[in-house]
Protein backbone atom coordinates (compact mmCIF):
# COMPACT_ATOMS: atom_id res chain seq x y z
CA UNK A 1 0.00 0.00 0.00
CA UNK A 2 1.15 3.42 -0.81
CA UNK A 3 1.71 6.20 2.21
CA UNK A 4 -1.64 8.02 2.00
CA UNK A 5 -3.73 4.85 2.48
CA UNK A 6 -1.57 3.43 4.72
CA UNK A 7 -1.82 6.79 6.92
CA UNK A 8 -5.69 6.07 6.76
CA UNK A 9 -5.94 2.73 7.76
CA UNK A 10 -3.44 3.08 10.48
CA UNK A 11 -5.25 6.54 11.92
CA UNK A 12 -8.52 3.88 11.67
CA UNK A 13 -6.18 0.91 13.76
CA UNK A 14 -4.35 2.69 16.56
CA UNK A 15 -6.84 1.32 18.94
CA UNK A 16 -5.78 -2.23 17.92
CA UNK A 17 -3.48 -3.59 20.23
CA UNK A 18 -3.00 -7.17 22.07
CA UNK A 19 -5.17 -10.01 21.30
CA UNK A 20 -8.88 -10.70 21.90
CA UNK A 21 -12.10 -9.42 21.28
CA UNK A 22 -14.18 -5.97 22.61
CA UNK A 23 -17.55 -5.45 21.85
CA UNK A 24 -18.58 -9.36 20.75
CA UNK A 25 -22.19 -9.65 20.62
CA UNK A 26 -24.04 -12.69 21.81
CA UNK A 27 -24.81 -15.54 18.73
CA UNK A 28 -28.44 -15.74 18.19
CA UNK A 29 -28.95 -17.77 15.10
CA UNK A 30 -32.49 -16.73 14.75
CA UNK A 31 -31.84 -12.72 14.66
CA UNK A 32 -28.26 -12.67 12.93
CA UNK A 33 -28.88 -15.84 10.28
CA UNK A 34 -28.75 -14.74 6.87
CA UNK A 35 -31.94 -15.04 6.43
CA UNK A 36 -33.12 -12.34 8.54
CA UNK A 37 -30.59 -9.76 6.92
CA UNK A 38 -32.72 -7.02 5.54
CA UNK A 39 -34.21 -7.42 1.87
CA UNK A 40 -33.31 -3.94 0.72
CA UNK A 41 -29.56 -4.44 2.08
CA UNK A 42 -29.48 -7.82 -0.25
CA UNK A 43 -30.77 -6.00 -2.70
CA UNK A 44 -28.04 -3.31 -2.17
CA UNK A 45 -25.31 -5.58 -1.82
CA UNK A 46 -26.31 -7.38 -5.31
CA UNK A 47 -26.24 -3.80 -6.88
CA UNK A 48 -22.62 -3.58 -5.43
CA UNK A 49 -21.96 -6.76 -6.93
CA UNK A 50 -22.71 -5.76 -10.13
CA UNK A 51 -19.36 -3.51 -9.93
CA UNK A 52 -17.24 -7.17 -9.84
CA UNK A 53 -14.60 -6.34 -12.48
CA UNK A 54 -14.68 -2.74 -12.85
CA UNK A 55 -12.07 -0.18 -11.68
CA UNK A 56 -13.01 2.13 -8.27
CA UNK A 57 -11.04 5.12 -10.25
CA UNK A 58 -12.12 8.10 -11.84
CA UNK A 59 -12.40 6.99 -15.07
CA UNK A 60 -13.17 3.57 -14.88
CA UNK A 61 -9.85 2.28 -15.75
CA UNK A 62 -6.85 1.01 -13.56
CA UNK A 63 -5.10 3.28 -11.44
CA UNK A 64 -1.14 4.20 -11.04
CA UNK A 65 -0.99 2.35 -7.97
CA UNK A 66 -2.92 2.81 -4.34
CA UNK A 67 -3.14 6.37 -3.38
CA UNK A 68 -3.03 7.79 -6.54
CA UNK A 69 -5.79 10.65 -7.29
CA UNK A 70 -7.83 8.82 -9.81
CA UNK A 71 -9.05 6.35 -6.74
CA UNK A 72 -9.71 9.39 -3.99
CA UNK A 73 -12.86 8.53 -2.85
CA UNK A 74 -14.07 11.74 -3.27
CA UNK A 75 -13.34 12.05 -7.15
CA UNK A 76 -14.35 8.50 -7.80
CA UNK A 77 -17.70 9.24 -6.39
CA UNK A 78 -18.14 12.61 -8.60
CA UNK A 79 -16.57 11.53 -11.85
CA UNK A 80 -17.20 7.96 -12.43
CA UNK A 81 -20.50 7.78 -13.96
CA UNK A 82 -20.88 4.38 -13.61
CA UNK A 83 -21.02 4.74 -9.67
CA UNK A 84 -22.87 7.95 -9.73
CA UNK A 85 -25.46 5.92 -11.69
CA UNK A 86 -25.45 2.93 -8.96
CA UNK A 87 -26.26 5.90 -6.86
CA UNK A 88 -29.23 6.88 -8.27
CA UNK A 89 -31.37 3.73 -8.70
CA UNK A 90 -34.13 3.39 -7.04
CA UNK A 91 -34.52 0.17 -6.51
CA UNK A 92 -34.93 -0.07 -2.95
CA UNK A 93 -38.48 0.27 -2.73
CA UNK A 94 -39.96 2.31 -0.08
CA UNK A 95 -36.11 3.11 0.89
CA UNK A 96 -34.73 5.02 -2.06
CA UNK A 97 -30.85 5.81 -2.15
CA UNK A 98 -29.74 9.43 -0.90
CA UNK A 99 -28.98 10.74 -4.34
CA UNK A 100 -26.21 12.60 -3.15
CA UNK A 101 -22.41 11.69 -3.66
CA UNK A 102 -20.57 12.88 -0.67
CA UNK A 103 -21.63 10.22 2.34
CA UNK A 104 -20.21 10.72 5.50
CA UNK A 105 -18.46 8.17 7.30
CA UNK A 106 -17.47 7.46 10.89
CA UNK A 107 -15.69 4.90 12.07
CA UNK A 108 -14.78 3.95 16.20
CA UNK A 109 -11.47 5.89 15.41
CA UNK A 110 -13.38 8.89 13.90
CA UNK A 111 -14.32 10.34 10.75
CA UNK A 112 -12.78 8.69 8.02
CA UNK A 113 -11.58 11.28 5.34
CA UNK A 114 -13.07 12.33 2.66
CA UNK A 115 -9.61 11.48 0.57
CA UNK A 116 -9.48 8.26 1.53
CA UNK A 117 -8.26 6.08 -1.25
CA UNK A 118 -8.59 2.44 -3.02
CA UNK A 119 -9.76 -0.32 -0.44
CA UNK A 120 -10.68 1.94 2.27
CA UNK A 121 -12.27 4.41 0.26
CA UNK A 122 -14.42 1.83 -1.58
CA UNK A 123 -15.21 0.08 1.97
CA UNK A 124 -16.63 3.40 2.99
CA UNK A 125 -18.60 4.28 0.21
CA UNK A 126 -20.20 0.40 0.30
CA UNK A 127 -21.00 0.81 3.56
CA UNK A 128 -22.84 4.00 3.07
CA UNK A 129 -23.96 2.54 -0.52
CA UNK A 130 -25.38 -0.12 1.92
CA UNK A 131 -26.87 1.38 5.29
CA UNK A 132 -27.77 5.18 4.42
CA UNK A 133 -30.64 6.30 3.05
CA UNK A 134 -32.49 9.45 2.06
CA UNK A 135 -33.87 10.14 5.76
CA UNK A 136 -29.67 10.02 7.09
CA UNK A 137 -26.69 10.38 5.37
CA UNK A 138 -24.62 9.82 7.73
CA UNK A 139 -23.03 6.06 8.92
CA UNK A 140 -21.24 5.30 12.24
CA UNK A 141 -19.48 2.16 12.78
CA UNK A 142 -18.36 0.58 16.24
CA UNK A 143 -15.74 -2.34 16.60
CA UNK A 144 -16.90 -5.65 16.77
CA UNK A 145 -13.77 -7.87 17.04
CA UNK A 146 -10.41 -6.46 16.86
CA UNK A 147 -6.84 -8.61 16.35
CA UNK A 148 -8.81 -12.09 15.89
CA UNK A 149 -7.57 -15.31 14.78
CA UNK A 150 -8.85 -14.95 10.83
CA UNK A 151 -11.19 -18.58 10.71
CA UNK A 152 -14.39 -20.12 10.34
CA UNK A 153 -15.20 -19.99 14.27
CA UNK A 154 -14.62 -16.49 14.87
CA UNK A 155 -15.94 -15.14 11.36
CA UNK A 156 -19.16 -17.69 11.91
CA UNK A 157 -19.68 -16.03 15.48
CA UNK A 158 -19.04 -12.34 13.91
CA UNK A 159 -19.04 -11.51 11.37
CA UNK A 160 -22.36 -9.91 9.55
CA UNK A 161 -23.65 -9.29 5.99
CA UNK A 162 -22.27 -6.07 5.15
CA UNK A 163 -19.24 -5.52 7.66
CA UNK A 164 -15.78 -4.52 7.30
CA UNK A 165 -12.94 -7.02 8.02
CA UNK A 166 -9.42 -4.99 8.00
CA UNK A 167 -6.33 -7.74 7.30
CA UNK A 168 -3.48 -6.82 9.38
CA UNK A 169 -0.19 -8.87 9.78
CA UNK A 170 1.61 -6.05 11.58
CA UNK A 171 -1.46 -4.24 13.13
CA UNK A 172 -0.21 -1.23 12.02
CA UNK A 173 -1.45 -1.70 8.17
CA UNK A 174 -4.03 -3.72 6.15
CA UNK A 175 -6.70 -4.34 3.60
CA UNK A 176 -10.54 -3.67 4.02
CA UNK A 177 -13.05 -5.96 2.36
CA UNK A 178 -16.68 -5.69 2.84
CA UNK A 179 -18.26 -9.40 3.85
CA UNK A 180 -21.23 -10.95 1.69
CA UNK A 181 -21.25 -13.99 3.47
CA UNK A 182 -19.41 -16.68 5.48
CA UNK A 183 -17.72 -19.68 4.57
CA UNK A 184 -16.17 -23.05 5.91
CA UNK A 185 -12.82 -21.78 3.93
CA UNK A 186 -13.48 -18.61 4.14
CA UNK A 187 -15.28 -15.54 4.25
CA UNK A 188 -16.86 -13.68 0.70
CA UNK A 189 -15.71 -9.95 0.10
CA UNK A 190 -16.48 -7.39 -2.14
CA UNK A 191 -13.43 -4.71 -2.09
CA UNK A 192 -11.17 -2.90 -4.46
CA UNK A 193 -7.23 -2.69 -5.13
CA UNK A 194 -7.02 -6.41 -4.21
CA UNK A 195 -4.81 -8.97 -4.81
CA UNK A 196 -7.23 -11.77 -6.20
CA UNK A 197 -6.60 -11.09 -9.82
CA UNK A 198 -4.31 -12.97 -11.44
CA UNK A 199 -3.59 -10.65 -13.98
CA UNK A 200 -0.79 -7.98 -14.46
CA UNK A 201 -3.48 -5.25 -13.05
CA UNK A 202 -4.09 -6.87 -9.75
CA UNK A 203 -4.14 -4.32 -7.12
CA UNK A 204 -5.09 -1.44 -9.18
CA UNK A 205 -8.46 -0.33 -7.39
CA UNK A 206 -10.17 -2.93 -9.72
CA UNK A 207 -13.41 -4.29 -7.43
CA UNK A 208 -13.33 -7.52 -7.29
CA UNK A 209 -16.02 -10.52 -5.52
CA UNK A 210 -14.31 -13.15 -4.58
CA UNK A 211 -13.51 -15.47 -1.53
CA UNK A 212 -11.23 -13.98 1.23
CA UNK A 213 -9.40 -17.19 2.44
CA UNK A 214 -8.13 -18.22 5.96
CA UNK A 215 -5.76 -19.55 4.77
CA UNK A 216 -4.40 -16.16 3.25
CA UNK A 217 -4.73 -14.33 7.03
CA UNK A 218 -3.71 -14.87 10.61
CA UNK A 219 -5.82 -12.16 12.24
CA UNK A 220 -8.42 -9.33 11.50
CA UNK A 221 -10.44 -6.84 12.94
CA UNK A 222 -13.96 -5.97 12.20
CA UNK A 223 -16.48 -3.03 12.04
CA UNK A 224 -20.09 -2.80 11.96
CA UNK A 225 -22.29 0.00 10.50
CA UNK A 226 -24.98 1.17 13.27
CA UNK A 227 -28.13 1.72 11.08
CA UNK A 228 -31.37 0.12 11.96
CA UNK A 229 -34.56 1.19 9.99
CA UNK A 230 -37.86 2.14 11.54
CA UNK A 231 -41.04 1.00 9.62
CA UNK A 232 -44.54 2.74 10.55
CA UNK A 233 -47.97 0.80 9.91
CA UNK A 234 -51.04 0.87 10.10
CA UNK A 235 -51.32 -2.79 11.48
CA UNK A 236 -54.63 -3.17 8.90
CA UNK A 237 -54.47 -6.37 7.73
CA UNK A 238 -57.83 -7.75 7.30
CA UNK A 239 -60.20 -6.83 4.49
CA UNK A 240 -63.47 -6.34 7.40
CA UNK A 241 -61.64 -2.87 8.32
CA UNK A 242 -62.04 0.56 6.30
CA UNK A 243 -58.92 2.84 6.75
CA UNK A 244 -58.39 6.27 6.05
CA UNK A 245 -54.14 6.01 6.84
CA UNK A 246 -52.01 7.95 5.15
CA UNK A 247 -48.42 6.68 4.51
CA UNK A 248 -45.77 7.80 7.01
CA UNK A 249 -42.06 7.72 5.75
CA UNK A 250 -39.79 5.30 7.64
CA UNK A 251 -36.88 6.26 9.60
CA UNK A 252 -33.14 5.40 10.04
CA UNK A 253 -31.94 4.71 14.02
CA UNK A 254 -28.74 4.34 14.90
CA UNK A 255 -27.65 2.02 17.53
CA UNK A 256 -27.05 3.84 21.01
CA UNK A 257 -28.50 6.73 20.00
CA UNK A 258 -32.04 8.54 20.56
CA UNK A 259 -34.34 9.18 17.46
CA UNK A 260 -37.30 11.28 17.62
CA UNK A 261 -40.30 9.33 16.64
CA UNK A 262 -42.28 11.14 13.38
CA UNK A 263 -45.54 13.02 15.26
CA UNK A 264 -47.50 12.68 12.24
CA UNK A 265 -49.96 9.74 12.96
CA UNK A 266 -52.30 7.50 10.50
CA UNK A 267 -56.07 8.16 10.84
CA UNK A 268 -59.00 5.51 10.69
CA UNK A 269 -62.38 6.01 11.36
CA UNK A 270 -63.58 5.01 14.69
CA UNK A 271 -60.23 5.03 15.98
CA UNK A 272 -57.56 6.61 17.52
CA UNK A 273 -53.86 5.99 19.00
CA UNK A 274 -51.88 7.45 21.46
CA UNK A 275 -49.17 4.51 20.97
CA UNK A 276 -46.94 2.41 18.99
CA UNK A 277 -45.95 -1.32 20.07
CA UNK A 278 -42.57 -2.25 18.40
CA UNK A 279 -42.05 -5.96 16.44
CA UNK A 280 -39.77 -7.64 14.36
CA UNK A 281 -40.16 -10.30 11.92
CA UNK A 282 -38.16 -13.69 12.48
CA UNK A 283 -38.27 -16.85 10.20
CA UNK A 284 -41.86 -15.58 9.27
CA UNK A 285 -43.43 -14.63 12.62
CA UNK A 286 -43.46 -11.14 14.10
CA UNK A 287 -41.71 -10.99 17.44
CA UNK A 288 -42.82 -8.02 20.04
CA UNK A 289 -40.27 -5.65 22.02
CA UNK A 290 -41.10 -6.97 25.93
CA UNK A 291 -40.20 -5.59 29.36
CA UNK A 292 -39.79 -8.10 31.85
CA UNK A 293 -41.56 -6.40 35.18
CA UNK A 294 -39.27 -7.72 37.07
CA UNK A 295 -35.74 -7.21 36.06
CA UNK A 296 -36.78 -4.58 33.31
CA UNK A 297 -34.97 -6.29 31.03
CA UNK A 298 -36.10 -6.18 26.85
CA UNK A 299 -36.67 -9.15 25.10
CA UNK A 300 -38.70 -10.29 21.82
CA UNK A 301 -41.53 -12.73 22.35
CA UNK A 302 -43.77 -13.89 20.02
CA UNK A 303 -47.49 -13.44 20.93
CA UNK A 304 -48.05 -16.86 22.53
CA UNK A 305 -45.13 -16.41 24.66
CA UNK A 306 -45.78 -13.41 26.62
CA UNK A 307 -46.62 -14.15 29.93
CA UNK A 308 -47.75 -12.08 32.77
CA UNK A 309 -44.29 -11.48 33.48
CA UNK A 310 -44.12 -9.42 30.65
CA UNK A 311 -45.71 -6.18 29.10
CA UNK A 312 -45.27 -5.18 25.59
CA UNK A 313 -42.90 -1.53 25.17
CA UNK A 314 -44.59 1.02 23.84
CA UNK A 315 -43.27 4.31 22.42
CA UNK A 316 -45.67 7.66 21.59
CA UNK A 317 -45.77 9.54 18.20
CA UNK A 318 -43.08 12.01 18.76
CA UNK A 319 -41.29 10.57 21.40
CA UNK A 320 -38.07 9.32 21.25
CA UNK A 321 -36.97 5.30 20.96
CA UNK A 322 -33.26 4.19 21.89
CA UNK A 323 -32.26 0.24 21.12
CA UNK A 324 -28.92 -1.46 21.37
CA UNK A 325 -27.04 -3.45 18.72
CA UNK A 326 -28.15 -6.75 20.81
CA UNK A 327 -31.60 -5.75 20.57
CA UNK A 328 -31.97 -4.90 16.28
CA UNK A 329 -29.35 -5.77 14.30
CA UNK A 330 -27.36 -4.22 11.46
CA UNK A 331 -29.23 -3.24 8.71
CA UNK A 332 -32.30 -4.65 10.33
CA UNK A 333 -35.82 -2.93 10.60
CA UNK A 334 -38.50 -2.81 13.83
CA UNK A 335 -42.09 -1.79 12.53
CA UNK A 336 -44.42 0.64 15.13
CA UNK A 337 -47.73 -0.28 14.96
CA UNK A 338 -50.53 1.83 16.81
CA UNK A 339 -52.15 0.49 19.58
CA UNK A 340 -55.86 0.76 18.05
CA UNK A 341 -58.61 2.07 20.24
CA UNK A 342 -62.43 2.50 19.71
CA UNK A 343 -63.29 6.06 19.51
CA UNK A 344 -67.45 6.82 20.73
CA UNK A 345 -69.50 9.67 20.35
CA UNK A 346 -71.67 10.60 23.12
CA UNK A 347 -74.36 12.85 22.45
CA UNK A 348 -77.57 13.90 24.34
CA UNK A 349 -81.21 14.09 24.18
CA UNK A 350 -82.97 16.15 26.26
CA UNK A 351 -86.92 14.66 25.99
CA UNK A 352 -88.70 17.41 25.70
CA UNK A 353 -86.32 19.85 27.75
CA UNK A 354 -84.24 22.82 27.12
CA UNK A 355 -80.04 23.27 27.49
CA UNK A 356 -76.96 23.26 25.24
CA UNK A 357 -74.99 20.43 25.45
CA UNK A 358 -72.25 19.20 22.29
CA UNK A 359 -71.41 16.02 21.42
CA UNK A 360 -68.11 14.46 23.41
CA UNK A 361 -65.86 12.19 21.77
CA UNK A 362 -64.06 9.40 23.95
CA UNK A 363 -62.01 6.61 23.25
CA UNK A 364 -61.64 3.33 25.11
CA UNK A 365 -60.52 3.50 28.74
CA UNK A 366 -60.70 7.20 28.74
CA UNK A 367 -63.38 8.84 31.39
CA UNK A 368 -66.23 10.70 30.15
CA UNK A 369 -67.45 13.64 32.48
CA UNK A 370 -70.97 14.66 32.15
CA UNK A 371 -71.98 18.76 32.17
CA UNK A 372 -72.86 19.45 35.70
CA UNK A 373 -75.25 22.05 34.35
CA UNK A 374 -79.01 20.72 34.75
CA UNK A 375 -81.49 20.73 31.66
CA UNK A 376 -85.37 22.43 32.46
CA UNK A 377 -88.36 21.17 31.37
CA UNK A 378 -91.23 22.88 32.57
CA UNK A 379 -93.44 21.30 34.98
CA UNK A 380 -90.95 18.71 35.97
CA UNK A 381 -87.88 17.77 37.49
CA UNK A 382 -84.83 16.84 36.19
CA UNK A 383 -83.80 13.27 37.50
CA UNK A 384 -80.69 12.69 35.76
CA UNK A 385 -79.41 10.59 32.60
CA UNK A 386 -80.12 7.16 30.67
CA UNK A 387 -77.48 6.30 28.79
CA UNK A 388 -78.54 4.50 25.33
CA UNK A 389 -75.88 2.26 23.21
CA UNK A 390 -77.00 3.31 19.59
CA UNK A 391 -75.28 0.31 17.89
CA UNK A 392 -78.13 -2.23 19.13
CA UNK A 393 -80.63 0.58 20.65
CA UNK A 394 -79.88 -1.05 24.47
CA UNK A 395 -79.67 0.68 27.84
CA UNK A 396 -77.61 -0.51 30.34
CA UNK A 397 -79.00 -2.05 33.59
CA UNK A 398 -76.48 -2.11 36.32
CA UNK A 399 -75.54 -6.29 37.20
CA UNK A 400 -77.66 -7.37 33.98
CA UNK A 401 -76.00 -5.25 31.29
CA UNK A 402 -77.36 -4.16 27.73
CA UNK A 403 -80.76 -4.55 27.65
CA UNK A 404 -83.56 -3.48 25.36
CA UNK A 405 -86.64 -1.28 26.34
CA UNK A 406 -88.76 -3.94 26.30
CA UNK A 407 -86.68 -6.27 28.48
CA UNK A 408 -86.65 -3.23 30.86
CA UNK A 409 -90.31 -2.76 31.03
CA UNK A 410 -91.26 -6.85 30.72
CA UNK A 411 -88.75 -7.67 33.57
CA UNK A 412 -89.32 -4.20 35.86
CA UNK A 413 -85.97 -3.64 35.45
CA UNK A 414 -84.20 -0.49 36.60
CA UNK A 415 -81.98 1.08 34.30
CA UNK A 416 -78.58 3.32 35.59
CA UNK A 417 -79.11 6.71 36.44
CA UNK A 418 -76.36 8.77 35.46
CA UNK A 419 -75.89 11.96 37.40
CA UNK A 420 -74.43 15.52 36.46
CA UNK A 421 -71.15 16.28 37.28
CA UNK A 422 -70.18 12.68 37.64
CA UNK A 423 -67.48 11.15 35.61
CA UNK A 424 -67.48 7.52 34.03
CA UNK A 425 -64.75 5.42 32.42
CA UNK A 426 -65.61 3.97 29.04
CA UNK A 427 -64.43 0.25 29.84
CA UNK A 428 -65.14 -2.82 29.12
CA UNK A 429 -69.22 -3.00 30.50
CA UNK A 430 -70.07 -0.62 28.08
CA UNK A 431 -67.73 -1.72 24.78
CA UNK A 432 -69.21 -5.49 25.59
CA UNK A 433 -70.89 -6.81 22.39
CA UNK A 434 -70.77 -3.95 20.97
CA UNK A 435 -66.82 -2.57 20.50
CA UNK A 436 -67.22 0.52 17.99
CA UNK A 437 -71.12 2.15 19.18
CA UNK A 438 -71.78 5.25 20.05
CA UNK A 439 -74.68 6.61 23.00
CA UNK A 440 -76.92 8.85 23.71
CA UNK A 441 -77.91 10.04 27.25
CA UNK A 442 -81.28 10.79 27.76
CA UNK A 443 -82.71 13.32 30.59
CA UNK A 444 -85.42 11.66 32.86
CA UNK A 445 -87.91 13.36 33.95
CA UNK A 446 -90.75 13.42 37.04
Amino acid sequence: MKKKFLCIVMAIMLAITGVGLINAEPVDAAIYSSSSVDTVVKERLNQLSALDGRYFTTDGKPACGSGASKCEVTNVLSKNSRVRSLNKTNKSGYRPMYNSYLPEYYTHGGKISLKAYSCAGFAMYAEWFLFANKYNNKVETYLVARNCNYNYTNMKKYARVGDVIWTSGNYSSGHASIVISVGSTGVKVIDANTTSYSSSDKGDSRICVHTLKYSQQSRVTISRATNFYIHYSDGLTSTSYTADSYYIHEQVGRHGIATTLQSKKFVRSGYTYSKYYIYKVISGYNYYLCRNKSTSALKWLKSSSITSAYSKVYVSPGGSLVLSSSLVGKGQEIVLCPAWVSVHVFSYSLNGGTGTYSNVTVADGQKITLPSTIPTKSGYTFRGWYVRRLADNTWYVPGTGWCTWNDITDKNLNPKLYNPGESYTVGYEWTKGSPNSNYCFYAQWQ
